[in-house]
């Protein structure tokens, strides 16, 4: 049976195994995928677990029954090889085992907790190896923004400096949510120190949204009214001056330019519209996709079938998707490899409008669940812990548009794993366990 000290062994493991070993060296990239024999083997502990679980309202199931149903048919339909479509699923429902081995475990509320300051630590940890990260890209490439945002975070590999971006956001929301409930303030330190981290990761898109998740989280944690009352507003304010400061002093450095130059709207816009060799171009690829969908695949609807576009599982299987547009900007003049830098567009090109759809479904319905679960809760840390993690999950959603966030390991882990301990609260408050006070700290 699963319980949370294993649990917070199985976390530590996949954390440290992403973040730190290819700093380190200790460990081959190829580990990754010990990964998927751990969950596997949770996902047959859930299935073969007793008792059975509460079952609960507001289920989700069903959107996920019938994201990997139509998924079988758009294989199917055209004519997906079976490893190719198998690791298209694996892509985006690797930890999916693990939300139902969590759910089926006998763990109580002082073991979610337990389970949640566990992964603080293993993020606020994160910061020194971030910083170690950012002197070794400088020492390798110079003070060069271009190099930087794809070497300098390294811990997710190169060009992923958004994903562990967006890793950073619920964590620091976390620690403003904390300092708002219980004005203690180590955790504006703690909020500091991971924000750091987030900056050196030049991870600009997951910077723009830091202001918007922290205005959800002072929404969500004090009320609307009060969130815009003089004193919130100052703490908001405070927060947003330190993160603007370094953000800023970080690309004076790197780049000799403002933050404001470098976040310039109109420049970001232009970047994303126009392929070139140094930008995502992330805008320019969705006339490309929907024209592959209109003419290659078997509807658009459904697809070209899971692994067979732009996906991890496409890139690795070389699919036929990936080089329809592989050149289709002249990329190959430019020595660079075509990447969407989208989960949106990959996992659309794969899965259809129909499959975006209902993956969006199972992360809204999970996401709602959080909102039922913290309405039941009394305890102010509590419900500023679960209002971070709710912010979190409609992270998971919207970094979908800028990031492959669905494939990246530790952004799905975070995420299912956060779902899942939601979803062990909401089976407490179902059987009627009192809602009992938490002290939620960063301490192990």
């Amino acid at each position: 049976m699963l319980t949370a000290r294993r649990l917070i062994l199985v976390s530590a493991f996949i954390y440290t195994q992403f973040f730190w070993t290819r700093t380190l060296g200790i460990l081959p990239q190829a580990t990754n995928w010990i990964d998927d024999v751990v969950v596997l083997l949770l996902g047959v502990l859930a299935l073969t677990s007793v008792p059975q679980p509460v079952r609960l309202k507001h289920t989700w199931a069903w959107a996920l029954a019938a994201f990997v149903a139509l998924g079988v048919v758009s294989a199917f339909a055209n004519d997906v090889p079976w490893r190719r479509a198998a690791l298209g699923f694996r892509g985006v429902l690797v930890y999916v085992p693990l939300y139902y081995a969590v759910v089926a475990a006998s763990l109580d509320e002082a073991d979610v907790w337990r389970v949640v300051r566990a992964l603080v630590v293993l993020m606020l940890l994160q910061v020194p190896v971030q910083i170690v990260e950012f002197g070794l890209g400088i020492r390798t490439n110079g003070l060069s923004f271009e190099a930087l945002a794809d070497v300098a975070p390294g811990t997710l590999g190169a060009g992923l400096s958004n994903a562990l971006g967006f890793l950073y956001l619920p964590f620091i929301c976390g620690s403003f949510a904390l300092l708002l409930a219980r004005r203690d303030r180590r955790w504006l330190i703690r909020g500091m120190l991971l924000t750091l981290g987030l900056i050196l990761s030049s991870a600009r898109a997951a910077t723009l949204l830091l202001p918007v998740c922290l205005v959800l989280t002072a929404a969500l944690v004090r009320g609307v009214a009060a969130a815009f009352s003089r004193r919130s507003l100052l703490a908001l304010g405070a927060v947003l001056l330190i993160s603007v400061g370094i953000a800023d002093a970080y690309f004076r450095v790197v780049t000799g330019g403002t933050l404001l130059e470098r976040m310039s709207p109109a420049q970001l816009m232009q970047g994303q519209l126009t392929y070139s060799p140094t930008s995502a171009s992330r805008l320019a690829y969705y006339p490309v996709t929907w024209g592959v969908l209109t003419s290659v695949a078997a509807s658009p609807w459904i697809g070209l079938g899971p692994g067979n576009y732009g996906s991890g599982a496409g890139y690795l299987t070389n699919s036929p998707g990936l080089n329809i547009i592989r050149d289709v900007f002249g990329q190959f003049e430019t020595d660079r490899e075509t990447a969407l830098n989208s989960q949106f567009l990959a996992s659309l090109g794969e899965f259809g409008i129909l499959g975006i759809v209902l993956f969006f479904t199972v992360i809204l319905a999970l996401a709602s669940r959080t909102v039922v679960v913290r309405r039941a809760t009394s305890d102010p840390s509590s419900r500023a812990v679960l209002a971070a993690m709710l912010v979190g999950q409609l992270v998971f959603l919207v970094a979908a548009f800028a990031e492959y966030a669905w494939e990246t390991q530790p952004l799905s882990y975070t995420f299912w794993l956060g779902s899942a301990l939601v979803t062990k609260l909401a089976q407490a408050r179902a059987q009627g366990s009192p809602d009992r006070p938490h002290v939620v700290s960063a301490e192990p």
